[in-house]
């Protein structure tokens, strides 16, 4: 949509609005954001809104140098109510990153994003930068820092209880939706002489196709193996429908019956996945 329509949207109704540019070449990414944030410049001025503003891989609309655009969230910022979300924050301005008042970290290993994060928060109160290596994926560092509503700063680690923090990378799963497999790393069916001539899975696509063709013998060899959960988290990399297909596997069904509930399940996660593509 134009800058105009979404700044009348913001105005005028009630609603939280997605911006999704991941189909836009970068330059066309910094072209509207800029755009935008000037728009969103007088609106905040004007009017307050909108109160809660997120940018994720921040890093895109942010050179180390700064810019036009940094100036802008910057000036945006100083309102409250920004969160920026990066895993590139060495490719972020310096001056961007010590305005921003409170910090909450995963882990982070590779050691020019944290030289670049002590560079730039200098004395603050994150003293387990140290530490952000160590982290696990249940765990966050959270860093607050002193404002007018809370003191003295507060910071250490979050665990997470009973929550995965990992979340599917949507563009990362659409290679696997399609685009083959290499040899080693492709699902090989377990057939019996019952079963028709299939070949192994080099994609979620030929996977989904080939559970048509197999006996409920072989769905039930693999199902208690675990080898088709399996290879959909590790492989695929689909963590939600391995956890579908193990729950399913769980169900006291079995034979044909097993078999369309395994094809309906794999089909509308397929679906799913390529709708959000």
């Amino acid at each position: 949509p134009s800058v105009g329509d979404v700044i009348t949207l913001l105005e005028y109704a009630r609603v939280s609005i997605f911006l999704d540019l991941s189909l836009y070449q970068p330059a066309q990414k910094v072209a509207y954001v800029t755009a935008f944030m000037q728009a969103l410049s007088g609106l905040r001025a004007r009017r307050g809104i909108p109160h809660w503003f997120l940018i994720d891989e921040a890093h895109y609309f942010c050179s180390q140098e700064g810019g036009i655009l940094t100036d802008l969230l910057l000036e945006n910022a100083r309102f409250g109510g920004f969160t920026f979300v990066t895993y590139q924050s060495a490719a972020m301005p310096v001056k961007l990153l010590r305005a921003v008042d409170h910090w909450m970290f995963t882990r982070i290993r590779d050691r020019q994003e944290l030289r670049h994060l002590k560079h730039a928060l200098g004395t603050r109160s994150c003293s387990g930068l140290e530490q952000l290596h160590k982290l696990s994926n249940k765990q966050l560092y959270l860093c607050l820092g002193e404002t007018n509503q809370m003191e003295p700063p507060v910071s250490g680690v979050i665990e997470l209880d009973k929550v995965s923090r990992a979340t599917p990378h949507v563009r990362h799963l659409h290679k696997y939706l399609l685009a083959p497999l290499p040899a080693d790393k492709q699902f090989y069916f377990h057939l019996n002489s019952s079963d028709r001539s299939v070949r192994p899975a080099a994609s979620l696509w030929e996977f989904l196709q080939a559970l048509p063709l197999l006996s409920p013998k072989t769905i039930k060899y693999h199902l208690g193996r675990e080898d088709f959960e399996r290879w959909v988290r590790e492989v695929i990399h689909d963590e939600e429908l391995s956890r579908q297909i193990h729950k399913l596997a769980q169900r006291d069904i079995a034979g044909e019956a097993m078999k369309d509930a395994l094809y309906d399940t794999v089909s509308h996660r397929f679906d799913e996945l390529e709708s959000l593509i």
